[in-house]
């Protein structure tokens, strides 16, 4: 259960880093697409003042600065264009690194679940100079221990994910599970006490 647990943490700050990653990524995906758009605009009003120029003929250096203008605003808008690019390439990488670091969470979610199951089903077989109701009792206390722990950093991903709807989408589901785990635990402890006549 230690070890299902130190997996579980390393897996949800992944998680969380991934899910920061993305949320920087869009923004910049956002900041870049405003970026064009400007640039549009610019390159339209540059060349408005360049046909203007052109109609008056009065002054050929008007007409080439219009022209310096219209080119300078074409090479922003192409610049633009190309940072539009490479945040949509990064945007599209952090969605995949999240989708990893989400299929990792649940495996190690799962792990801790199997091995908190795992730990109470076989605490009854143990003899190690303890009754058999003392061992049982005992277990049961950890198994609920660690269970409590899971529940605590479910709580943590809900916590830290914030307006992210993946994750808390995924923390919800992660404590429904533990939720029942945890009254499995408490259904068995009172088994346990009816059976053995023990607190």
């Amino acid at each position: 259960m230690t070890a299902a647990q130190s997996d579980l943490d390393t897996k949800i700050q992944a998680y969380q880093q991934a899910a920061t990653a993305r949320d920087e990524a869009t923004k910049q995906v956002e900041q870049a697409k405003t970026d064009v758009k400007n640039a549009e605009q610019a390159l339209t009003d540059a060349k408005a003042k360049l046909e203007q120029a052109r109609k008056d003929a009065k002054d050929t250096d008007a007409v080439k600065a219009a022209q310096s203008a219209v080119d300078k605003a074409q090479s922003d808008l192409d610049a633009a264009k190309q940072a539009l690019d490479a945040a949509q390439a990064k945007l599209a990488d952090a969605k995949t690194t999240q989708a990893k670091a989400k299929s990792d969470y649940d495996k190690a979610q799962a792990a801790l679940a199997a091995a908190i199951k795992n730990a109470a089903d076989r605490n009854g077989s143990k003899t190690d100079g303890a009754s058999g109701p003392q061992i049982e009792q005992a277990g049961l206390k950890a198994s609920e221990k660690a269970t409590s722990n899971a529940a605590a950093k479910a709580d943590q991903v809900m916590a830290s994910t914030g307006a992210n709807t993946n994750g808390m989408l995924l923390a919800a589901v992660a404590l429904t599970g533990i939720g029942w785990t945890m009254l499995d635990m408490k259904r068995r402890r009172m088994d346990v006490t009816a059976r053995h006549g023990m607190r």
